[in-house]
């Protein structure tokens, strides 16, 4: 169908989304005692808290806005690698104003 318009299907590049948007994050102590949280799959970006359940809850609204820079951007979501042991999942703060402020955002 594509070559009867002269399209080369070749020319489309399919952009690769994850099963889930549910990525495991790293938590570590800095030298100030505070809980400092990153995500690994992504490759840059953190945020803290003064305890461990706090700087998790601030990694989830820190999960929304890399999704939402990378979609936002064109790039493709990394493959989230596997939870477990100290590696927490975190799941992002999924509701549809939360993505369209974060994707509408420059």
């Amino acid at each position: 169908m594509l070559a009867d318009l002269g399209i080369d299907r070749n020319d489309f590049q399919e952009k690769r989304m994850p099963d889930g948007y549910n990525y495991p994050a790293d938590v570590e102590l800095d030298e100030d005692g505070r809980h400092i949280v990153a995500f690994p799959d992504f490759g840059w970006g953190a945020t803290d808290g003064a305890t461990r359940e706090e700087a998790l809850a601030e990694a989830r609204d820190l999960l929304r806005e890399l999704i939402a820079t990378t979609i936002r951007e064109g790039g493709d979501l990394p493959e989230p690698s596997p939870a477990g042991g100290q590696r927490p999942l975190v799941v992002p703060p999924v509701h549809p104003q939360s993505f369209g402020r974060a994707l509408s955002s420059p």
